[in-house]
């Protein structure tokens, strides 16, 4: 949970997300940027063969 989305998002956007966890004083926000993430990776993830090249 500390190190959610540090990979994925920049300083600036992962700052973002913990102002809108703080603000709504609930981790709801996590499951939709989860999807987001998929949902805009779609067409890479559709493409890999092996487990390591969908962890790139």
């Amino acid at each position: 949970m500390v190190r959610g989305f540090s990979g994925y998002l920049i300083p600036d956007q992962l700052f973002h997300l913990w102002d809108v966890i703080l603000a709504w004083e609930s981790v709801e926000v996590l499951p939709v940027l989860a999807m987001a993430i998929v949902s805009f990776r779609r067409d890479n993830l559709m493409d890999v063969t092996s487990q390591q090249a969908a962890e790139v």
